[in-house]
């Protein structure tokens, strides 16, 4: 594959169709990578919550994963014991976190046309970027 072929294949996987005029394209691609930012950007300002197994624990998280708050119902109070508690909440944690994510692939797969989901899963992550880079004709 040529490194045009390669260009215009990474272009045309962001929904972009290469026309030769390079300014034109170039701007094609700065107007998509600036919906996928901001796309990102929305789904980093929500706030995904959770709860544990249970529902008697629930969790708050920010776009970027960041805890920003937990709640315990009297119930979890009065029925769990202390192990069981930090579980329910490592539970619900989790879970928030794991909705975030799911945001964030959302967000892609919405503005980018990219689905997580659906990338090959690589033995070697450095064998994975290699030849991403070598497809996109960023080396020889």
């Amino acid at each position: 594959m040529s490194e045009h072929e390669a260009h215009a294949s990474a272009a045309a996987q962001l929904g972009i169709a290469m026309t030769g005029d390079l300014r034109r394209d170039l701007e094609a691609v700065q107007a998509r990578v600036d919906q996928v930012l901001a796309a990102v950007g929305r789904a980093q300002e929500q706030t995904f919550e959770a709860t544990d197994e249970s529902g008697t624990v629930s969790a708050g998280v920010s776009g970027s994963g960041e805890l920003v708050g937990v709640e315990i119902t009297p119930q979890a109070m009065r029925d769990l014991d202390a192990t069981e508690l930090a579980a329910a909440c490592r539970e619900a944690i989790q879970n928030a976190r794991l909705g975030m994510a799911a945001g964030m692939m959302s967000a892609l797969k919405e503005t980018a046309g990219f689905d997580l989901e659906e990338a090959p899963d690589p033995a070697d992550p450095r064998e994975a970027w290699r030849q991403a880079t070598k497809e996109s004709g960023w080396t020889s």
